[in-house]
């Protein structure tokens, strides 16, 4: 799951970005601009943002994404915090709001729920070969044994990463982006450990489905009477 981080509090977000990276991928802006420009460049499951920006209302950057039709689910912060600040946030088009001091779990917790939310309305599963990639309960079944394994947040996205392109080869650096943050010095070596779990657990359910390495740089998902 990829979460945008929109506030100009330096020091809260990079204490967000410990506190949430290691179970969320996050990007942050210091501005609605520069959180425009990422909504534009980028595909996110969550946009958390600050009801107070330098350039721009939060609450009226949650009104344009809505007049401009985006359906992503938004949280917005607020250092304030009275009745009237949640009401204005939820009228705006917020899907939730927060007052600061929260917890990282918290704030967690609900960018996990609004982001599972979406998928499950959208697109709750993912077939390939012999295997279903459940996206709202966070793990894989295989058909034929009937077995599931638990997915930790890294590994399912990875395996849905990989799952949508079935039979193509991913570059590791198109699953570093889109399952970790951009600043995540030990990610490449970390992906690595996690292919590997994922791996394990494929062969433990029985399933046909496999990830192969592919030279230099990438891996495939190969799937029986698959691509």
């Amino acid at each position: 799951m990829r979460v945008l981080l929109v506030d100009d509090d330096q020091l809260l977000l990079a204490a967000m970005v410990r506190g949430l990276g290691r179970s969320l991928a996050i990007d942050v802006a210091s501005s609605a601009q520069s959180g425009w420009e990422q909504l534009e460049r980028n595909q996110y499951d969550v946009l958390v943002v600050d009801a107070v920006l330098p350039d721009e209302m939060g609450c009226g950057m949650v009104a344009r994404l809505r007049r401009m039709g985006w359906g992503l689910p938004v949280i917005v912060i607020s250092g304030h915090g009275s009745a009237a600040d949640a009401v204005n946030a939820l009228a705006s088009g917020a899907d939730a709001f927060l007052r600061k001091p929260f917890s990282f779990d918290e704030l967690a917790a609900v960018a996990r729920a609004l982001g599972r939310r979406t998928a499950s309305s959208e697109n709750p599963a993912l077939t390939v070969g012999d295997c279903v990639l459940d996206l709202h309960c966070g793990a894989v079944r295989c058909i034929g044994t009937g077995l599931v394994a638990e997915l930790t947040p890294k590994e399912l996205s990875i395996l849905e990463s990989l799952a949508r392109r079935p039979g193509g080869v991913v570059a590791k650096s198109t699953l570093v982006e889109e399952a970790w943050d951009d600043n995540h010095d030990l990610a490449s070596r970390a992906l690595e450990v996690h292919v590997h779990r994922i791996r394990r657990k494929l062969a433990w359910i029985g399933g046909q489905v496999r990830i192969a390495s592919v030279i230099p740089g990438g891996y495939r998902l190969l799937a029986p009477n698959g691509p």
